[in-house]
């Protein structure tokens, strides 16, 4: 049985640890470092004294809106999307820039962060099509999983235990129902999400050696072909 997985989007987080003052400020240069966001950044200052969880405070973009970096006051997220080149990209394409962006990011962070980073982790969204005409049922059968004839809807949530150089890991794989708009045609399939973070040991940034070690590391474990692994792992007869 052939199964049909193509990679949505990608992403890289790096968490502070602590709160970072202005990072519009701090950040301003970057679209002039890393080429790839060529797009006037947007800046979304929050009132004075007012700090949120998650919440962006600029945003850089390509203008062919496949990379973008998201940067707040506790973390610093880097985008990639495959977006209207879903489907014709071949995914290793996707990957592999991915990768190489990840990598400037990473240097950029390295000469201009002046506080400690304590978690780091990626995450790889992939769309796998129906090989049986019912979605949930594929999900049953990929995760090997018994399901009632009536279920209408199913997500399945997995995470292992792994580590990296004696980094503790949460190796997260997630299935669910997916369902894509390409060029005006409604898709229903798998939504396959690999998420792998460390473990956040209280008051210890990483050093940048230890996390050049786990950037490299992490983007091996959401590679095309680890993916694929992941997603037989359960089931390999599949």
């Amino acid at each position: 049985m052939t199964i049909n997985s193509q990679p949505v989007s990608y992403r890289l987080a790096f968490f502070f640890q602590r709160e970072l003052q202005r990072p519009d400020k701090i950040f301003w240069n970057l679209g002039n470092e890393i080429s790839e966001f060529d797009d006037v950044p947007t800046v979304q200052p929050l009132p004075q004294g007012v700090s949120i969880d998650g919440y962006p405070s600029i945003i850089f973009r390509s203008q062919n809106g496949m990379f973008a970096c998201e940067i707040g006051s506790f973390r610093f997220d880097l985008i990639v999307t495959v977006g209207a080149r879903f489907g014709t990209l071949n995914p290793e394409v996707l990957y592999q820039e991915f990768r190489t962006l990840s990598q400037k990011v990473f240097g950029y962070l390295k000469e201009n962060l002046a506080i400690g980073i304590d978690r780091i982790g990626m995450v790889s969204e992939n769309f796998i099509d129906s090989f049986t005409g019912n979605a949930v049922n594929d999900i049953s059968r990929l995760a090997n999983f018994e399901i009632n004839s009536e279920l209408r809807e199913i997500n399945l949530r997995f995470n292992r235990v792994n580590s990296i150089n004696g980094i503790e890991l949460n190796d997260i794989i997630t299935y669910e129902l997916g369902r894509l708009n390409i060029n005006g045609t409604s898709n229903t399939g798998i939504k396959f999400t690999k998420d792998v973070n460390n473990i956040v040991i209280q008051d210890i940034p990483f050093d940048y050696s230890i996390l050049e070690i786990l950037v490299n590391a992490l983007a091996d474990m959401v590679s095309p072909n680890r993916i694929m692994e992941d997603v037989l792992c359960q089931n390999p007869q599949v």
